[in-house]
C-alpha cells in the first residue's frame, strides 16, 4: 500500500509533525506497526516519530528495518488488552503504551499520538492526560469515510453509545472544526444521520437534535441518510450517536472487504 504523500494533501513541508506511534497497538504485532513507520519515513517528509514500547522491542524492530537513527523513542512496558477496563488499567498502569504516546502530547514531545490498539483505550488516555476543549463535556470519536464524491468526517464511531441532543451538537461543531483543520472544507456542511432526508424522520433523539442544530452557527444542511456517508455530496460532516455510527462503520468495512474479495475472484 502506497500512503499519501505531502504533494497529494499540499503539505508544507516547512513545517514538521511529530508523531508518538504505539508499537504495542494493533491486532497483527509490532512487526505491522514498524512496518507502517518505515513507510511513513520514506513518503512522508514532514513527519517525525516516536516509538513508543519496551525499550528492547522498539530498538529491535527500528535496527531491523534500517530506521534506528531515523526515529526517537519513548518507553512503555505494557499494551491495553482488549478485554480490559482501560480507565481502570490507565489510572492503575502508568506504563500503558497509550498513556505514554497520549503524555508525549502533552508535554510538547508530539503533536499527535497513533494507534491502532483499544479505541477506548486511545479515547480514555487523551481525555484524562491532555484533556477536553472548554465546553466539550464529552470526546467523540471520528473516521474519515472515502465517500464517492469526497470524503465524509462521521462521528461519533463509538465514544458515546447514549448521545443527548446537546451531545450531538457538540459532535456537530467539533466534527465541522475537525473537517476544517483536514482541509475537506473551508465552511462544511453538516448533516444529521436519521431514517430520512425529511424534517422529523426518525427517533425522538433525532427529533430533538435536529432543532438543536438548527440553532447552531454552522452550515446544517438537515437530515442525511445511511448511504450518503458512503456516497457524500450532501454533507462533509455526518452526527450520530456511538452506537449508530459503530454499526454504520463496521457495515461499511464489510461492504468494503466483500467487494475487494469479490473483485479479487474475477
Amino acid at each position: 500500500m502506497t500512503l499519501p504523500t505531502d504533494r497529494d494533501h499540499g503539505a508544507d513541508t516547512s513545517v514538521r509533525v511529530t508523531v508518538a506511534l504505539d508499537v504495542l497497538g494493533g491486532d497483527d504485532g509490532p512487526e505491522v506497526v514498524a512496518d507502517a513507520a518505515l513507510q511513513v519515513l520514506d513518503q512522508q517528509s514532514g513527519v517525525d516519530l516516536i516509538l513508543v514500547g519496551p525499550t528492547d522491542l522498539t530498538h529491535a524492530l527500528a535496527a531491523d528495518r534500517g530506521i534506528a537513527d531515523r526515529v526517537e523513542y519513548a518507553s512503555a512496558g505494557s499494551a491495553l488488552a482488549m478485554d480490559e477496563d482501560p480507565v481502570r488499567a490507565i489510572r492503575t498502569r502508568p506504563d500503558v503504551s497509550v498513556q505514554v504516546a497520549a503524555e508525549l502530547v502533552r508535554d510538547q514531545r508530539a503533536q499527535a499520538s497513533v494507534s491502532v490498539g483499544h479505541t477506548g483505550g486511545v479515547l480514555a488516555a487523551a481525555t484524562l492526560t491532555i484533556g477536553r476543549l472548554e465546553g466539550v463535556t464529552r470526546a467523540a470519536v471520528a473516521v474519515v469515510v472515502p465517500a464517492v464524491h469526497h470524503s465524509v468526517v462521521l462521528l461519533d464511531v463509538g465514544g458515546t453509545v447514549d448521545a443527548t441532543p446537546e451531545l450531538l451538537a457538540q459532535f456537530a461543531n467539533s466534527g465541522r472544526a475537525f473537517a476544517i483543520a483536514l482541509g475537506l472544507s473551508e465552511d462544511p456542511a453538516v448533516g444529521l444521520l436519521t431514517i430520512g432526508s425529511e424534517p422529523g424522520k426518525g427517533d425522538a433523539l433525532r427529533r430533538l437534535a435536529h432543532d438543536e442544530f438548527l440553532d447552531l452557527n454552522l452550515r446544517y444542511v438537515g437530515p442525511v441518510e445511511g448511504d450518503d456517508v458512503a456516497l457524500g455530496g450532501i454533507a462533509d460532516v455526518i452526527v450520530t450517536d456511538g452506537f449508530t455510527g459503530n454499526v454504520v462503520l463496521k457495515a461499511i468495512e464489510g461492504a468494503a472487504l466483500n467487494t475487494a474479495e469479490a473483485i479479487s475472484r474475477r
